[in-house]
């Protein structure tokens, strides 16, 4: 009769225990930034297809009213962007603000638009007007000030481009009030048409992605916001981009992924996305010629765009 054999069963020594973990160690080290990027990659793509969706939309009001919106209207300090919510499917909002009697004095002065209700209007967060990479609260806490409670309103990280600027050999702004009849697309009361884009859409920009790096950080989708207390001054810093065709001293505000007020950037890494006047979005280096920057900004400085 046989005797059954006896298995022996070896388990893992130290040694061979520590090089296991240091294999995973070395994968997961390997994978991460993998993961990583194409994290990014997907929440870039997002980004690109909120502006293009705020072209299809941009397109869609100038056929509806034979003109862009103005990039704000003084009167009730609104932006351009809240006049769109109809072509972004935001129709109940836009009624809404329509009925508090927002368009007929400044929004900070309608009780719907800032204190009352269970999600005051200016408050909404609306996702077509958010970069997906941009980092903190859906609510701007910058506005210059510092906001805090009833002065946060809903953010943007897309901004209308207000001007383009050449500093200092030609210190006018194409903003239609320094006497010059070179223009950018978002100024004051505005009514720019297609046709008045002799530079051609395709060469551009007419929205600027801008995160919220800067002082003050990022945008307001609803309009210009005064955190200093007082009357709405007509500024347009918190909604709109300005941008400037050569960096001087004094200049270093308007490159892109800069740190002040008016400079376009963003949180992908090397520039920012940008909206041209076609439609399409293309992303801008940061390192971007500055008057090649600033010539995209005009629709009719009549300027001839190379590579970039």
């Amino acid at each position: 009769m046989r005797t059954p054999s006896v298995r022996t069963r070896h388990g893992f020594t130290l040694i061979e225990l520590l090089v296991v973990i240091a294999i995973i160690a070395i994968l997961i080290a390997l994978l991460l930034p993998a993961v990583q990027q194409a994290r990014e990659a997907a929440r870039r793509t997002q980004c690109k297809n909120n502006l293009k969706q705020m072209g299809l939309a941009l397109h869609n009001y100038h056929d509806t009213f034979g003109k862009l919106p103005p990039g704000i209207t003084t009167s009730n300090q609104l932006a351009w962007s809240s006049k769109i919510l109809p072509q972004i499917e935001q129709t109940n909002l836009f009624e809404a603000i329509k009925e508090s009697g927002a368009f007929d004095q400044p929004w900070e002065d309608v009780p719907e638009m800032v204190t009352t209700g269970t999600t005051p209007f200016a408050k909404t967060i609306i996702p077509a007007f958010i970069c997906p990479s941009d980092p903190g609260n859906e609510l701007n806490q910058d506005l210059g000030g510092g906001g805090s409670g009833s002065q946060t309103f809903g953010k943007s990280n897309y901004v209308g481009v207000f001007t383009a600027y050449h500093n200092p050999t030609d210190p006018t702004a194409t903003n239609g009030s320094g006497g010059t009849d070179r223009y950018a697309t978002f100024y004051d009361n505005s009514a720019v048409r297609f046709r008045d884009f002799t530079d051609g859409l395709s060469n551009t920009v007419i929205v600027a992605e801008r995160g919220t790096g800067g002082n003050p950080a990022g945008s307001l989708w609803v309009g210009y916001h005064n955190d200093h207390g007082g009357a709405i001054s007509g500024s347009v810093s918190q909604f709109q981009v300005r941008l400037r065709m050569e960096r001087s001293s004094n200049d270093t505000d308007y490159i892109i992924n800069g740190t002040t007020v008016y400079n376009p950037g963003s949180e992908h890494a090397g520039g920012a996305q940008f909206l041209l006047g076609d439609g399409t979005v293309t992303f801008l280096s940061e390192n971007i010629n500055l008057r090649t920057q600033a010539a995209l900004g005009t629709i009719d400085g009549g300027e001839v765009i190379g590579e970039y």
